[in-house]
């Protein structure tokens, strides 16, 4: 009987497999396009595959990945183009694809002959190894279908790839292997795969081992606006190799940090070397100078405002600080080589800086969890001083000394200690408070305009934003970015003049003093005028949407402070001022207040924006605190003046 069912259940298989194979291709697409009638298509299947063996000694790696798609939509043929990226770590090997043509009863293979291979690197990179092979499925129409499957070999165990599981489309199935010696020892740790059904099987082949993971039917994944990056939520897999046997001699690769510190100092040694002449540029910029965090926040200074950043990606010189005296020279370089510029300038001067390595904020990664280059993918150089740690990214010419910069907050840093051993330590998050944006401005009816003079002080992270987007716009542009910035009471509103102080100090706030005037804004009814104080009602934040499920993410925490002084006339009457009003969270609150004082009518309103991200949780509180902000803001006083005159007309 136990054969009998073992048998029954192979044979449905079987001639479920061939119900399949054999249906035709309109009804293929009738099925798929009711299941996915909002999906321009599907992923029918993707598979990706790794193997490592042992060959003379060290590791011999391969790996493919294959995806096979179905085209729902009418205008398919805008997907019919498609790219593989390689590089010297990840050399391709083979690539084919094809496309298969629905015919009446069956599809029709149609190769691709024509690849086309092309820098990958953007705007942003000076020179990359990466390279992408391009090419273009024959005509893609719906009801087609796709496949292509790339291989390459990996130069490398410490750069063995990552398994991203999932699409922004849906994915009926995905099957990764991996396939390795029993001399080599495997880690395999997955995230954010608790809702998928993932069959698991390892299977024993003699002198090696095959790890399969298969998922069936994938959601696609969703994305909403300001939601941290995709990593967060992406299910994956992390493969990585943490030794091998080499000729009976274990040979450590990546079993924990210690072994990535490890190979990360192998680079920073190559790095190395006397530059004397470095010695002549630190003694000059440091001249008068006395304290290690003087001397440091002027040679800070220096390598920010005479090296220009330029992003290099270039096999293991991706690792590879450039020498410091190159950097110095030629007056540019990556991270590494700013890093390492600025490191040894201060080393100059015998203060103990140190390189380390961080992971951007787009990077979900701990080191301990993932002891990988896959952890981090910047360069900084750190000072310790009294128990208090400076982070020091001299790529950013805008960013104030005593700043970490604001996409590593809250990111573990691994800090090298001369490479005989290594500390990592947390960026910590920027308080509101040194994150200030102060509006202050004097107001006053002319007819039944609004006319005023302010001014703007900006520090921090709002100060270092301001400066990178004014970048080397001309006169012109400015104006239109300054007037987009400083928009008040209405859309009607005009920037008369402007002028700034502190622009090139970096360490003091920027001032921007400005005139404007806004035509219309005093609204007259029946000899009572009516004026929003609430200038900044333009800029209000909005509420979050009842079926938001994904956190949403604040680039660095932010004091907004506005004060409004409304010039008061003694034969003007003030009948209505708004009462104060306020709201408070611990991750955000508003004031509102308002004072009658001789001559003037004066408001102050204050946001403390405390948070870096907030959850589910906090989006009925902040929605209550978005409702009470609007509300305060709808708020005018009420000024009325003698029966015989207008208030629109001139005193």
């Amino acid at each position: 009987m136990k054969f009998v069912f073992k048998s029954t259940v192979l044979l449905a298989i079987l001639l479920s497999s061939f119900a399949a194979l054999g249906q035709k291709p309109a009804e293929e697409f009738r099925m798929y396009k009711d299941q996915y009638a909002d999906d321009p298509y599907i992923v029918l299947k993707t598979e990706k595959h790794l193997e490592i063996g042992i060959q003379n000694g060290e590791p011999n790696i391969t790996y493919s990945n294959s995806y096979k798609k179905f085209y729902l939509s009418d205008n398919a043929n805008r997907f019919s183009s498609e790219s593989v990226s390689h590089s010297d770590f990840r050399k391709l090997e083979n690539l084919e694809a094809y496309t298969l043509t629905p015919k009446k009863r069956r599809y029709k293979e149609e190769e691709v002959e024509s690849f086309s291979v092309s820098d990958l690197s953007g705007g942003s990179i000076f020179y990359d190894d990466s390279k992408k092979t391009s090419f273009d499925f024959p005509y893609i129409d719906k009801g087609y279908k796709s496949f292509y499957k790339s291989t390459f070999s990996i130069t490398d165990p410490h750069m063995l790839p990552m398994f991203y599981i999932g699409s922004y489309t849906p994915v009926l199935e995905a099957v990764f292997t991996v396939k390795y010696d029993k001399g080599v020892e495997m880690e395999f740790t997955t995230l954010n795969m608790d809702s998928l059904d993932v069959e698991v099987n390892d299977e024993d082949l003699g002198n090696a081992v095959l790890r399969t993971w298969t998922i069936k039917d994938i959601p696609k994944m969703e994305y909403e606006s300001g939601a941290p990056g995709a990593l967060y939520f992406a299910p994956q897999i992390l493969v990585r190799m943490k030794s091998y046997q080499s000729n009976s001699e274990n040979v450590s690769v990546l079993g924990g940090v210690d072994d990535l510190h490890n190979w990360y100092c192998e680079f920073i040694k190559e790095s190395e070397g006397e530059h004397p002449e470095l010695q002549a540029v630190s003694d000059s910029i440091t001249s008068g100078l006395e304290g290690e965090i003087e001397k440091t926040e002027a040679l800070y200074s220096w390598v920010k405002s005479n090296i220009k950043y330029i992003a290099f990606e270039d096999g293991y010189n991706g690792f590879i600080p450039q020498s410091a005296s190159e950097v110095c020279h030629n007056r540019y370089g990556d991270c590494k080589g700013m890093s390492n510029l600025l490191f040894q300038l201060m080393r100059r001067q015998g203060i103990q800086a140190q390189l380390a390595w961080v992971g951007t904020r787009d990077l979900p990664y701990k080191y301990a969890d993932n002891p990988s280059p896959s952890a981090d993918n910047h360069m900084i150089a750190v000072l310790e001083k009294d128990g208090e740690y400076y982070f020091l990214d001299p790529t950013h010419s805008n960013l104030p000394f005593g700043l970490p910069s604001p996409f590593i907050q809250g990111k573990e840093v691994m800090v090298n200690k001369d490479c005989e051993s290594y500390e990592v330590v947390e960026v910590p998050m920027v308080d509101s408070k040194s994150n200030l944006i102060k509006d202050s401005v004097s107001v006053r009816i002319e007819g039944s305009d609004l006319e005023g003079t302010g001014r703007l002080e900006l520090r921090g992270f709002n100060r270092m934003t301001f400066m990178d987007r004014m970048g080397s716009m001309n006169k012109s542009e400015l104006k239109t970015y300054c007037r987009s910035y400083l928009l008040k009471g209405s859309n009607r509103f005009i920037l008369d003049s402007m002028s700034f102080s502190n622009l090139e100090n970096a360490q003091m706030p920027l001032y921007l003093d400005y005139t404007f005037h806004i035509p219309n804004y005093v609204i007259e009814v029946d000899g009572e005028a009516y004026v929003n104080l609430n200038l900044d009602k333009l800029d209000l934040p909005t509420k979050f949407p009842d079926e938001r499920k994904m956190p949403f993410e604040s680039r660095f925490k932010s004091l907004r402070e506005e004060i409004v002084v409304f010039e008061t006339n003694p034969s003007h009457e003030i009948t209505e001022i708004p009462e104060s009003s306020g709201f408070s969270h611990k991750q955000f609150e508003f004031s509102n207040d308002y004072q009658n004082n001789p001559g003037h009518l004066e408001r102050r309103m204050s946001y403390d924006n405390r948070y870096m991200k907030l959850e589910g949780d906090d989006f009925e509180a902040w929605n209550e605190y978005v409702n009470k902000l609007q509300s305060s803001h709808s708020q005018q006083i009420v000024i009325k003046k003698p029966s015989n005159q207008t208030i629109s007309e001139e005193e």
